[in-house]
Formats: structure tokens, C-alpha cells, sequence
């Protein structure tokens, strides 16, 4: 903590302890679907199964995917979308209430996004080509930012006595969080620059050492340092259908600040 720019000291701690109280893990399922009914967003009969506490062995990252994509048939019926999609939730850590309800926010985004494309075939309803990574992600993610908002929290985040979070305890983490907020943005931009100076070195030059090394350097070039989740676990890099499209997060990021911009100015709230 006497470490000069030791940002997870900065935004970690009495906040998140504070603030774990209203965001009660057994309360995000209620959450996420009082959110999106007020917001309109419905599933088109889609059948979706939940998998949302961490185990030993299960995948390290949420994601959505869909056996059965949603499409309207030749004969004009509606197939509907079957969905899987998975949280990251351990209850008795502090702060895994609102991380499980951010990634449920996130990854229900993605399956109401494809469950209700109505096109004549289900390649449209599908997280690959011709589907592009910015656009599908511009839709989770911007549901996933709404959790964030002062309004949305004042609606919906409650303790388990129903209080709702106080105002000076939104107040105080926006004034600690905020001003670092461009440092995520950043952790993501190096997954692509990693990619990138990874693909441009010569074949004798691939050793794990260097490997290591090289995301040392892009982490401590871009932010400063090395990030509380090392550049190198990021799972997106080792799964060949998610290789070299981490930028398309970035640009997602940008797109759903557009979009926010839009509904603001257009309606003058968001939820």
C-alpha cells in the first residue's frame, strides 16, 4: 500500500465492503429481470439455463453462447433461441454480489441481443461472422454499464432488509473509482497491442520467457504497470475463436458511451 501509484489500494477496499450489503448475491436474478422488464427487453420464448457460482474446473470468464440460434423458418415460424450463459459468483467473498450481477447483466445482454434477431436464417443470430466482436459486445456491455449509474442503483439496489444504498455511498465511490476508470480501458487495449507484438515476433524468438516478458512490457507501457489480472490470463488469447478480436471490446466501449449519449439526450434518463 506504500507503493507509489498502487491503484488497487485506491479503488479496493472500504468501498466495496460498504457497498456489498446492497448487492445481495441471491438478489441478482431478481435484479437483472426487473431491470430488463422495465427496460422492455424481453427473450422470445428463448429457453436459457443458468450457470452462475464458480467451481473448481469451470471456465474462468463469462460467456454466452447458443445450441440453438433464433430464426424465422422458410414457412414463416419462429424457431427460438436456446441460450447458456455463466456468472462467476462465490457468496462468501465481499463484492461477488455486484460482480455476478455486472456479468449477468452482461452475458443476458448478449442472449437478449441474438434471441431476438428475426432474419431468414440463424447465422444472424450468432456471436461469429457475420456478426462483428464491437457490435455484439455493444449491447451487453452497455446493459452491464447501467449498474453502475446512481439512478439504476438508487432503483434497484437494496439490502436484505430492503433499505436502499445511501446516496453518500454512491457519492464516495464515484469520487475513489472514477478517476481511474481510463486504467481499465487501458488493461483492455493491451490484450490487442499484446497480440499484436506477440504475431510480429520471429519464430526463434518464441520461447514462454520471452512470451512472459513481452506482456510485461506492453502492460507496463500502456498502464503504467502490471494490472490486478495479468495480461497473460486473459483466456481470450489461448481460444482460437476468440484470438486477435479483444479490440473489438474497445471499440464496444466507445459505442455503448455513444449510446448512453443517445437515450440521455433522446429521453433524459436511462432506466
Amino acid at each position: 500500500a506504500l507503493e507509489p501509484w498502487n491503484r488497487g489500494f485506491m479503488m479496493a477496499g472500504d468501498v466495496a465492503r460498504a457497498l456489498d450489503p446492497y448487492f445481495p448475491f441471491e438478489k441478482s436474478v431478481e435484479m437483472w429481470g426487473r431491470s430488463f422488464a422495465s427496460l422492455g427487453i424481453t427473450y422470445k420464448e428463448s429457453t436459457m439455463d443458468l450457470d452462475l457460482l464458480d467451481r473448481k474446473g469451470k471456465y474462468s470468464n463469462g460467456f454466452c453462447h447458443w445450441p440453438q440460434p433464433a430464426w424465422k423458418k422458410p414457412d414463416g415460424s419462429w424457431q427460438p433461441a436456446m441460450t447458456h450463459f455463466t456468472s462467476l459468483a462465490d457468496p462468501s467473498a465481499v463484492g461477488s454480489g455486484h460482480n455476478a450481477l455486472t456479468t449477468l447483466m452482461h452475458e443476458a445482454g448478449h442472449a437478449a441481443h441474438f434471441a431476438n434477431i428475426q432474419q431468414p436464417s440463424p447465422l444472424f443470430a450468432q456471436e461469429r461472422a457475420p456478426t462483428s466482436v464491437a457490435y455484439a459486445e455493444t449491447q451487453s456491455m452497455f446493459l452491464e454499464s447501467l449498474v453502475g449509474d446512481a439512478a439504476w442503483r438508487g432503483k434497484y439496489a437494496r439490502d436484505r432488509d430492503g433499505k436502499p444504498v445511501p446516496w453518500e455511498l454512491v457519492e464516495q465511490e464515484i469520487r475513489s473509482v472514477h478517476p481511474y476508470k481510463v486504467f481499465g480501458l487501458r488493461a483492455m487495449i493491451c490484450v490487442p497491442y499484446f497480440e499484436k507484438a506477440l504475431y510480429e515476433l520471429p519464430e526463434e524468438a518464441l520461447t514462454a520467457q520471452r512470451v512472459a516478458q513481452l506482456a510485461d512490457e506492453i502492460e507496463l507501457k500502456i498502464t503504467g504497470g502490471p494490472s490486478p489480472r495479468p495480461l497473460l490470463s486473459v483466456p481470450h488469447l489461448l481460444a482460437d475463436e476468440a484470438s486477435c478480436y479483444y479490440h473489438g471490446y474497445v471499440l464496444a466501449e466507445m459505442a455503448v458511451q455513444q449510446t448512453r449519449e443517445y437515450f440521455l439526450n433522446k429521453d433524459g434518463y436511462l432506466t
